[in-house]
């Protein structure tokens, strides 16, 4: 395949290239980002502030490191300004990058975000996307357990191996000390009940669809403890297709 050109330097586009490569040593891959591409440990970020810790204590490795590791090229400060689709080609403030496969979202059909299928296509089938910026069919997800499973499967589709995303049943956990959260929300367009506990200690919240199978939970304090045997009775959110 010709370059793969990725945009942006979050937790998503530095999880693909590492997928990437984990596959295909020799295949081209370039990286751009506005900022300085130094990549950052989300669960980290979230603790930072309760350990006042500053931005740059934050850094895990800088651009030039995470370039090495990855095998890529990076550019940094680097402001996409416009997309030609029919020529595959991107214009930044630092030039035009041509590129066989794109990773990015602008200019693309969007609903909560840019709307692609499982192969992670968007309406224009050259351009890719994931992460936060993703919905992918009819999904939007902004959490790090999505970034990891679209970043394996676009990795595999990217290399020669078309591969559709498969979404495991993955809970939203809320990490306040006193008082954890874990959050596994039901499809908006499921049809059935929540059933509440609440005492001094925590609160269960139950969702069970109409033949009474269990679709989703919310569940804090000491009922967290719970998560594990209540996801395995959660359906997959993307299951493999038949």
């Amino acid at each position: 395949m010709d370059d793969i050109l990725i945009v942006g330097s979050g937790l998503a586009g530095y999880s693909l290239s590492r997928e990437i490569r984990a596959i295909d040593a020799e295949i081209p891959l370039h990286l751009i980002t506005t900022d300085t591409g130094d990549f950052h440990s989300k669960p980290m970020l979230s603790n930072g502030l309760q350990k006042n810790k500053t931005a740059e204590t934050l850094i895990n490795a800088s651009a030039t490191e995470m370039a090495e590791k990855n095998g890529l090229t990076i550019g940094t400060e680097c402001r996409v300004s416009k997309i030609v689709s029919t020529e595959k080609k991107l214009i930044s403030e630092k030039g035009e990058h041509e590129y066989g496969a794109l990773v990015l979202a602008v200019g693309l059909d969007v609903a909560r975000g840019v709307v692609t299928n499982r192969l992670l296509q968007s309406s224009d089938k050259s351009i890719f996307a994931l992460g936060d910026c993703a919905e992918v069919a009819g999904l939007n997800l902004p959490f790090v357990m999505p970034i990891m499973h679209t970043a394996r499967a676009l990795a595999k589709t990217l290399t020669g191996q078309p591969t559709e995303v498969v979404y495991p049943a993955m809970p939203v956990i809320i990490k306040t000390p006193l008082h954890p959260i874990v959050i596994a929300a039901p499809d908006p367009k499921a049809e059935g009940n929540w059933q509440t506990e609440q005492t001094n200690e925590g609160t269960r919240c139950l969702f069970h669809g109409v033949g009474d199978d269990l679709l989703g939970f919310v569940i804090s304090g000491r009922f967290v403890e719970e998560k594990q045997a209540l996801l395995q009775r959660l359906p997959p959110l993307l299951p493999a297709s038949i």
